[in-house]
């Protein structure tokens, strides 16, 4: 058996539109064929970005696990008559005989205070609320 072909008939001016079209795809494709290339050549600096801010990373990690942690000193700040502590670390308040801050765990180290000192400046704020 053999193939039939069919034959499509086309007027000049539907062939030349037809071109045309056709045309009009192939440059929109190669346009977009010029953004995939843009975008892998940024994809490629992105990646090489990141790279080097991962090994910045790594550095800083290792110069943190590398050095003695930091001392740690509460943030006082005096309201009236009473005293307030705030975590350095995440700066959450305090409860006044916290050894450790309830939200982060971060170590409270708290200078005592003497009686006769707490029981002068206890009288000042009474002395000062009385004025």
């Amino acid at each position: 058996m053999a193939a039939e072909e069919e034959m499509i008939s086309l007027k000049r001016r539907e062939w030349e539109e037809f071109l045309r079209d056709s045309e009009k795809v192939i440059q929109r494709c190669e346009a977009l064929l010029k953004d995939v290339a843009k975008l892998e050549e940024e994809n490629r600096e992105l990646r090489e970005k990141l790279r080097n801010a991962e090994a910045e990373l790594g550095e800083l990690r290792r110069g943190l696990e590398a050095s003695p942690p930091a001392r740690q000193v509460p943030v006082i700040v005096k309201k009236h008559s009473h005293v307030i502590l705030f975590c350095i670390y995440c700066g959450r308040r305090l409860m006044p005989n916290a050894a450790y801050c309830d939200a982060c765990g971060g170590r409270v180290e708290q200078k005592p205070v003497s009686l006769l000192g707490r029981l002068k400046s206890e009288w000042a704020a009474l002395t000062r609320r009385v004025r």
